[in-house]
């Protein structure tokens, strides 16, 4: 107890992440941040679900917040840069997320927030030079629509703009 005091805490964040990173535990992240976001017939079931949009929710959090560490030297040095690729692809999914067509308005926030949390993540991606170019292949048309939108998503707009910015385009 007493050694994880002489550690401060960016110290410790840093090594539960790349902890995670090098333990596998990115997969489950990756994959739980695919899952659909459509009820499926086991949530209808009496056996306890967790709720489906939480846990995609929290794994794109954490995707992208893992973002500038994919980037460090210290994941370059341990191999685990080599996960920036799966990231971008599964929050790029994310953005598509944002596309579906939804009736109801917390649906909408929802898209909006995992659409935010892809963007962050992009754009701290975007900092990675061998990237930059698979960044705007893949998605420069969802960038550009989503910093045309002004109505009820500014944040996204902003978050769109600033990956932009980070990929090097200018307004």
């Amino acid at each position: 107890h007493s050694q994880s005091q002489s550690i401060n805490p960016k110290e410790m964040l840093i090594k539960g992440c790349m902890d995670l990173v090098q333990s596998e535990g990115m997969d489950p992240l990756i994959w739980i941040s695919s899952l659909p976001l459509t009820p499926s017939a086991l949530s209808q079931s009496s056996v306890f679900m967790p709720d489906r949009e939480d846990l995609v929710a929290e794994a794109c959090k954490s995707l992208a917040n893992l973002c500038p560490l994919l980037l460090s030297d210290l994941a370059s040095s341990s191999g685990s840069a080599k996960w920036a690729i799966s990231v971008l692809e599964s929050l790029d999914r994310m953005l598509d997320t944002g596309d579906e067509d939804t009736s109801d308005g917390a649906d909408q926030e929802v898209s909006s927030d995992f659409g935010i949390d892809a963007l962050k993540g992009i754009g701290a991606l975007a900092e990675y030079e061998p990237l930059k170019i698979k960044i705007v292949d893949q998605t420069i048309a969802k960038l550009l629509q989503l910093k045309s939108l002004s109505r009820d998503t500014g944040d996204v707009s902003n978050a769109a703009n600033q990956v932009l910015l980070s990929l090097g385009f200018t307004e």
